[in-house]
């Protein structure tokens, strides 16, 4: 526990100064977000996806555009694998880790539009716009299933408690 607090106190303070240099020095606000994205990396533990779409998001506006779309397939390439990895063992039913890997991939698509449509490339934007939005909708509906799940199986576990006692 005290190894992940470590980790996310060092993650939470590379971003504070990214933030603070993203507008005087950004290439060393990106050295700083890409230490930030290792020692996530290299954590062995599951990180939300936010956080690591901060540096592409900087490559771009730093005119480091195809270094940032490097960035983006990167995390697409894992979004399943780490999606699931976020979800607590005891809760992993088909119908959460649906729902994570599709709000992982509204993430990611959503932040693709922005720089996108930074570059001025409209229908590449409005391509990932599209893609965010149905992940958007699929994320929502496999979350409302896990949580009638959810529901049913805490009745159920309550019958089975009010029986016993019977």
């Amino acid at each position: 526990m005290f190894e992940l607090n470590k980790n996310y106190d060092a993650v939470s303070q590379l971003h504070k100064q990214a933030t603070g240099l993203k507008n005087s020095d950004i290439f060393l606000a990106i050295d700083c977000l890409k230490r930030a994205n290792n020692i996530i990396h290299n954590s062995g533990t599951a990180w939300d996806v936010e956080p690591l779409l901060r540096l592409p998001l900087f490559l771009q506006k730093a005119g480091l555009f195809d270094d940032a779309v490097e960035e983006f397939n990167l995390l697409l390439h894992d979004a399943e694998r780490d999606a699931v990895l976020c979800i607590p063992e005891n809760n992993r039913t088909e119908n959460t880790k649906k729902s994570s890997i599709h709000f992982r991939y509204w993430a990611i698509y959503d932040k693709m539009r922005v720089a996108f449509k930074r570059q001025k490339l409209i229908a590449q934007s409005e391509k990932y716009g599209q893609a965010a939005t149905e992940h958007r909708a699929k994320a929502l509906d496999y979350s409302t299933e896990a949580e009638n799940e959810l529901v049913e199986s805490i009745k159920k576990r309550r019958d089975l408690l009010s029986t016993s006692r019977d």
